[in-house]
């Protein structure tokens, strides 16, 4: 850990304006600053960085991840940081609200998942299955994001398996094709899950599965479907309608 003015270095910029940084080669920034932006001792080569936004939108901290191997970081990395800055918001704010006996678990949690090597966007995509799953107190989690033009899915759950399957099967197929949350209380018996797909083969038909599932746009381009998140199964009783709100407003940010 380290402690720095809030407007030194590229972080401090971020953190002062809220603007996001995507920087390929930090040596050459005008703002870099190896005392706060090289903090950790880690050479950095390239940087992301966003802020990280309380409910009432002032800037509570700063997502900092560097070094991405071969390339610089890119637009799909961008917007799934952007996706993970809204899990960690809720996240915080949900332990303010609901949830304030396991508020020190939740940060902690949440700050050893941040501090891992993530060099990819599967590492990132698990990172944000294991916010959510630590965010809502689930028992699994998959993020299905948008990849070739709309026409498929990348899953990653939280155990990291992974697959690719088209963008019309399955329920995260349904939600990325009609656009809208979905929780259901038994959703093995809907016509449209798929075992396969849904849960990534954790779940079979006949299984008593509590589903709740919301899709996350772009924050630039509010139309264009970014992912489809799932969350499966409350560890302690059923998704509450403050669940609910949790997931769609944390698509909405």
């Amino acid at each position: 850990a380290a402690t720095f003015r809030s407007d030194a270095g590229i972080v401090g910029h971020v953190a002062r304006t809220g603007e996001s940084a995507n920087v390929a080669d930090v040596q050459r920034h005008p703002l870099f600053d190896h005392h706060v932006d090289q903090s950790q001792g880690i050479k950095v080569v390239n940087m992301l960085c966003m802020a990280v936004r309380g409910p009432d939108e002032a800037i509570e901290g700063v997502i900092q991840i560097v070094n991405k191997n071969e390339s610089a970081f890119s637009r799909a990395d961008e917007e799934i940081l952007s996706l993970l800055t809204t899990q960690v918001s809720a996240a915080l704010a949900l332990c303010g609200r609901q949830y304030i006996s396991n508020k020190h678990r939740t940060i902690l949690d949440i700050a050893s998942s941040l501090s891992q090597h993530i060099d990819d966007q599967k590492s990132l995509l698990r990172l944000g299955a294991r916010i959510l799953s630590s965010t809502l107190e689930v028992e699994h989690c998959v993020i299905h994001i948008v990849e070739h033009n709309g026409t498929y899915l990348r899953a990653v759950a939280l155990d990291g398996s992974e697959q690719v399957h088209k963008a019309n099967e399955g329920l995260a197929g349904s939600i990325c094709i009609n656009g809208k949350s979905l929780a259901l209380i038994d959703a093995t018996s809907h016509k449209a899950f798929d075992p396969s797909i849904d849960g990534l083969g954790r779940y079979s038909r006949g299984d008593r599965v509590d589903l709740l599932s919301c899709p996350f746009f772009s924050h630039e381009e509010k139309t264009s479907l970014v992912a489809v998140v799932q969350a499966f199964n409350k560890k302690r009783g059923r998704f509450t309608k403050e669940d609910e709100e949790l997931m769609r407003r944390t698509s909405e940010q």
